[in-house]
């Protein structure tokens, strides 16, 4: 979390980030000043999928805007929020997903 918070201020950017466990259930959530209020609860959603799905959201993204579109309607596949957006990643250790970290609220999709 220190590295996200630190990469935001770096960049100058506000946002919210949200790490979750292998369950995809929060651990931390982080929300900087000047941060949308929805910003929170997408970034939640998105480190969520990333660990459901157990691949980046920019992956999910990619493949609705590629025209796969019932990819939208997922959202009743796990219990979890489900947002295929930019900006979720699973995290690794020792080549073994462990959880999921996202960046949500930057105003700039990329940045996420």
């Amino acid at each position: 979390m220190d590295l996200a918070v630190a990469s935001a201020k770096k960049h100058g950017v506000p946002g919210a980030i949200a790490i979750v466990d292998f369950a995809g259930y929060p651990l931390i959530l982080e929300t900087l000043d000047n941060t949308m209020n929805a910003a929170a609860q997408i970034a939640l959603g998105k480190a969520a999928t990333a660990i459901s799905f157990q691949r980046k959201t920019q992956d999910i993204e990619e493949v609705i805007l590629a025209g796969r579109t019932p990819m939208l309607v997922l959202e009743g596949a796990t219990p979890l929020p489900y947002v295929p957006l930019k900006g979720g990643h699973p995290v690794y250790h020792n080549k073994t997903i462990v959880g999921a970290i996202a960046v949500a609220g930057t105003m700039d999709a990329e940045m996420d």
